[in-house]
């Protein structure tokens, strides 16, 4: 299994740009996976917090994937 660091972005009154909101690890078997349930971790805490839009990594610092950015809900 491959390792993955998924980064979510929260945009703040005030800020210019989005600034880190939080990092979480993804253990999975290929970028498809990897994307999938870093899809469906980023929906579940956008439901809870204001998230804009994230990025995830292979463990070599590969950008696999990174999503529009939207504005905050």
């Amino acid at each position: 299994m491959a390792r993955y660091k998924m980064e979510m972005f929260q945009q703040r009154t005030g800020h210019a740009g989005p600034l880190r909101r939080l990092t979480h690890q993804i253990h999975a078997q290929d970028d498809a996976t990897a994307k999938a349930e870093a899809q469906v971790i980023f929906d579940a805490l956008a439901a809870e917090i204001s998230l804009t839009n994230f990025a995830l990594w292979d463990d070599a610092g590969r950008l696999v994937c990174e999503t529009v950015r939207k504005d905050a809900r």
